[in-house]
């Protein structure tokens, strides 16, 4: 019964069960539910409090609600004070089971509204004509178009920064890339289309693999996610040996094995990407993957601590 536990009973000596916590448990059902398998059954027994812990929960089931995926993830939220509460909840699923009976009358709606149209020709013939003058593209709305493509290129770039930024230095109170996403999440969907038409895009299938892992601009695939990431290692992307390393370590998308998470994180490391040394010292530090090693831990955290990455200076 681990996986229905909230993290804060494994964190907190002598931790108080309370109604959050009840919150929290529903909210793995809830995904249980939708998937109908018991949740984290391919994550080992020994890992799983320690990824639990450390954020990681099972993903979407394809096809979901989105609504559906907001409400139990909201209720599985690692700050108790953040989960909804039993009202909030049932609130939620009602609306949501409202919109699926709607949204079915609605799809038998349109096919008997297809099946009454009857426009005669000459009055359709009108019509398309009206629509033709009204359909020409000015000048203006060219420089229109021009202007939202180079105001995406800004905004894509500005993104790729950002993550590249954080595989240096990682988190800090003044930065944090999940900060980035969200700043643009109201035009994710323009941004990824628009990622996905321009494959020159530097450490393209690295940030396309990224956006199906956050669910940033599509659905949140992480099966996807990890097939881009494969492709990004090899075509010797460091942030792609990285994300690779990190898919195993945590079963994104892919099985859950340490070994080969530890040798992906090592080729990033051994290219001197900071995120993968840091990742690769954990893993020497905690026996993960590889044999238990202090001094190789010291030398991998001294290394991506001298190259700037937070977290390592404070390990050191």
């Amino acid at each position: 019964m681990l996986g229905y536990v909230e993290p804060q009973c494994h964190k907190v000596v002598d931790y108080v069960r309370d109604k959050k916590s009840d919150i929290y448990s529903l909210g793995v059902l809830l995904w249980e539910i939708s998937s109908g398998y018991p949740p984290y059954s391919k994550i080992p027994i020994h890992n799983l409090v320690y990824k639990i812990n450390t954020g990681f929960r099972e993903q979407p089931i394809t096809d979901t609600p989105s609504a559906y995926v907001e409400l139990y993830e909201k209720c599985w939220d690692d700050n108790p004070s953040l989960r909804p509460t039993i009202e909030e909840v049932f609130d939620t699923l009602q609306k949501i089971s409202q919109q699926i009976n709607a949204n079915n009358e609605n799809g038998s709606k349109i096919t008997e509204d297809l099946d009454k149209l009857d426009i005669n020709n000459e009055t359709n013939s009108d019509s398309i004509n009206q629509n033709d003058s009204k359909l020409q593209i000015s000048k203006t709305k060219n420089d229109n178009i021009d202007k939202n493509k180079n105001e995406l290129s800004n905004i894509l770039s500005e993104i790729i920064q950002a993550y590249l930024e954080r595989n240096k230095i990682g988190k800090t109170k003044s930065f944090n890339f999940d900060t980035i996403l969200e700043k643009y999440k109201s035009k994710s969907r323009e941004i990824f289309k628009y990622l996905i038409k321009n494959t020159s895009t530097k450490h393209y299938e690295v940030m396309v693999g990224k956006f199906h892992k956050e669910g940033f601009g599509t659905i949140k695939n992480e099966g996807v996610a990890f097939k881009w990431f494969m492709k990004a290692s090899k075509n010797d992307d460091i942030n792609g040996h990285y994300e690779v390393g990190y898919c195993y370590f945590y079963a994104c998308g892919t099985e859950d094995n340490d070994e080969k998470a530890c040798t992906f994180y090592e080729q990033g490391a051994n290219k001197g990407l900071n995120i993968a040394l840091d990742s690769l010292a954990f893993c020497y530090k905690h026996a993960i993957g590889v044999p238990k090693d202090r001094l190789k831990t010291f030398e991998l955290y001294k290394k991506s601590a001298e190259n700037g990455y937070v977290m390592s200076q404070y390990e050191l």
